[in-house]
Parts: structure tokens; C-alpha cells; sequence
């Protein structure tokens, strides 16, 4: 996702499900396919170098889950001081919210809705 239409509508319509370490907000599309969008603010580190890597390692984590996931966008909006330790954490939280079955199984009814 890269336009900002597309967070706008994610986070005024989407659903959210709340971790220690991140929001994930998501809302079907209609393209065939999921798509990701990351948010990770100077807040969680100073360095960009670990912001890079945080954000590294949820795109690992989602590729790995893709073809498992419905037709929509997601966004992860990771939070400061979220006292996940190591970055193996974040990856299995990812993991752990993108098997969830209501994330799986997003229908395509709240479309036309835009």
C-alpha cells in the first residue's frame, strides 16, 4: 500500500486487533490479494537502522503467511516500548495474529462501503 487513501480508509473502516507489540488494522479489498503497510515511528527507536529492521522482519512474516491470508489490506502500526524482546518475538507475534482465524476468513461485505 502506498497511498494514503488507502491508511485513511483502513483506519476509519478497518477492524483492529490489539498486541503488546503492535495494532494491526485490516479491511478486505477487492484486488485478489493482501497488502501490507508498516508504521513504525521514531518513538520505537531513535536509529533508523532498527526501524528497518523491525519493519524487515514483519514483511518476513507476512510474505510467509501470505497465501494463507484473504484478499485484504493490512496495516501494522508497531507501538514504542512495547517490551517484546528481540526481534524473534515481534516475527511470532506477527505470525500469531495473521493465523488468527477472523483474519483469515475476512469476507468481502464491507466493500462498497468506500
Amino acid at each position: 500500500m502506498t497511498s494514503g487513501n488507502d491508511f485513511k480508509r483502513i483506519l476509519r473502516k478497518g477492524q483492529c486487533q490489539k498486541t503488546k507489540a503492535f495494532n494491526l488494522y485490516y479491511y478486505a479489498n477487492d484486488l485478489g490479494y493482501p497488502r501490507l503497510g508498516l508504521s513504525v515511528s521514531k518513538r520505537v527507536s531513535n536509529k533508523a537502522t532498527v526501524r528497518n529492521k523491525i519493519k524487515r522482519v514483519i514483511r518476513e512474516a507476512f510474505r510467509c503467511n501470505a497465501s494463507l491470508l484473504s484478499p485484504a489490506d493490512y496495516f501494522f502500526n508497531v507501538k514504542p516500548n512495547s517490551n517484546m524482546k528481540g526481534l524473534g518475538a515481534i516475527k511470532s507475534a506477527v505470525a500469531y495474529s495473521l493465523d488468527k482465524k477472523k483474519i483469515c476468513n475476512i469476507t468481502m461485505n464491507n466493500q462498497g462501503k468506500n
